[in-house]
């Protein structure tokens, strides 16, 4: 998986960068989305470490491996579709 700290770096970047956006009156499209983006990535990148824990003192430990192994997935596929997000919030910035 990518550099979740850099993720989360540009996920406040791209935060900071919309509210300046929208004091001026503009909205550019897609930079909502990138933001949402990076932030279900954080959201995983928090999850991991509690699912590891949680799995390691269940007595099931297998369901929150398996949760675990989905939020991986989950974090991969946000990744892949980063580039995407950042070329259409990019060209709507002008």
């Amino acid at each position: 998986l990518g550099d979740d700290t850099a993720l989360h770096t540009a996920r406040k970047a791209a935060k900071r960068l919309r509210y300046a956006t929208e004091v001026t009156g503009a909205r550019p499209k897609g930079l909502k989305k990138l933001q949402k983006a990076l932030g279900h990535h954080q959201d995983v990148v928090v999850a991991r470490p509690v699912l590891r824990e949680l799995g390691a003192s269940a007595d099931n430990g297998f369901s929150f491996g398996l949760l675990l192994g989905r939020a991986d997935a989950r974090a991969a596929e946000i990744e892949e579709e980063l580039p995407a997000l950042w070329k259409r919030a990019r060209k709507n910035l002008g």
